[in-house]
């Protein structure tokens, strides 16, 4: 069985995958996504790639466990019941069948519209996924079976979190949850509403404050929020909504893989002595190969050290695996989007490695009486190679530039 079950090389991200009959190959396993996806299987001392790939093989696909969000037994048999009267629950045999015959005809491992709380779309190669688990926040994108987003608690993931300076963390509505979540199969963030359907992921939650009342800061992130400071906000939960809709295609790139992320925030309710609104709509949680930040001088087309003000082209090491990420001006009176990226350090446990991105809004404080304030703002995101990421992202700023 081990034999047939062959274990040839898989991609995490700038290698090879042998695809023929690997049942570990990237179209059905990636192991970051299995490991951020399956907390339990971590819980249980499996924390490298190989041993990922060990409890996948052993355990994981036999019992319907998910590799990948682009693939999962469990949604292909329930999509195609031809399928699931033929192999009843034999998810190996799913597995088999996805590979051998089903991805060159174009099946699809996944059911639209959700299941058992997660929730997808794609378009050719890149696959977006959301997970009630992390309040809605989108906890993976997949293109050319690679695995882009870090969910190794609720507070990474690709979402949406606010905070009113210099309040940092001490008041911090967050998309994904909030820090004592961590690595749960539960969040504190309330969904409204969610839903994928005809390529479109919509989502409207109440998000977690970071901090619940009473607990304290364990770090320096603003003047008035510094390690030791009490959580300001009184509830767990902010009640005003967070919203996002994520579609494919982005003006005048629509041959390349792109997708529009539009959010919307409302600020309300009681809100400490503050100076800004600032959002990061969205941030993003990399895997920990994504560790490569340029930005794109728009006047020349070309990739420049990392520039706060420039559109930030984020990629691995070897530059196979990108985003372009730029985000239009005009959208807020007050300031100018400004882009953010941060480097961690890799642990031991390679599925806790994470690189950060930001889009960063800004607003001016307002009057009590002009709450609750609506702002919505709009982002594109090119993915692709470190190359490909950066001409999509210039081809969106000379059509913007033609347009307005």
């Amino acid at each position: 069985m081990w034999k047939l079950l062959s274990l040839a090389l898989v991609a995490f991200g700038c290698g090879v995958s042998a695809e023929s009959t690997n049942f570990a190959s990237s179209p059905v396993f990636i192991p970051a996504f299995y490991l951020n996806n399956n907390p339990e299987v971590v819980q249980a001392g499996y924390t490298s790639p190989t041993q990922a790939r060990d409890h996948w093989m052993r355990k994981g696909m036999q019992g319907g466990l998910q590799g990948t969000a682009a693939f999962h037994s469990r949604q292909y048999l329930q999509r195609y019941p031809d399928l699931a009267a033929k192999f009843g629950q034999n998810y190996t045999a799913a597995v088999e069948h996805y590979l051998t015959k089903g991805k060159t005809q174009g099946l699809l491992g996944y059911v639209e519209g959700g299941y058992e709380g997660r929730y997808t779309i794609s378009q050719g190669s890149l696959f977006i996924s959301a997970s009630t688990r992390v309040g809605g926040a989108v906890d993976s994108v997949v293109f050319d079976n690679t695995e882009f987003i870090n969910a190794w608690d609720h507070g990474r993931e690709l979402q949406v979190a606010m905070t009113m300076l210099p309040n940092g963390e001490c008041f911090n509505p967050t998309e994904g949850g909030g820090r004592d979540d961590q690595r749960g199969a539960a969040t504190t963030t309330k969904i409204q509403s969610i839903s994928s359907q005809n390529g479109m992921l919509s989502t409207t939650v109440l998000p977690a404050f970071w901090l619940k009342p009473g607990d304290k800061e364990t770090q320096d992130t603003g003047s008035n929020c510094t390690a030791g400071s009490p959580a300001l906000n009184t509830q767990d939960v902010y009640p005003y909504p967070f919203s996002k809709n994520i579609t494919f295609g982005c003006p005048g790139a629509d041959s390349d893989p792109c997708f529009t992320y539009s959010l919307s925030v409302v600020v309300g309710g009681s809100i400490p002595k503050y100076t800004t609104i600032q959002v990061e709509g969205p941030t993003g949680y990399h895997t920990g190969e994504f560790n490569t930040t340029k930005s794109l001088d728009v006047t020349t087309g070309a990739l420049v050290d990392f520039d706060t003000s420039k559109p930030l082209v984020f990629s691995t090491w070897c530059l196979q695996h990108a985003f372009g990420i730029w985000a239009p001006p005009g959208q807020d009176p007050d300031y100018s989007p400004s882009y953010a990226s941060m480097h961690f350090v890799q642990g031991q446990n390679f599925a806790d490695a994470t690189q950060k991105w930001s889009v960063v809004w800004r607003t001016k404080a307002v009057s009590e009486d002009s709450l609750p304030m609506t702002l919505n703002y709009k982002v594109y995101i090119c993915v692709g190679t470190q190359i490909d990421a950066a001409k999509c992202t210039m081809k969106l700023f000379e059509h913007h530039n033609k347009t307005y």
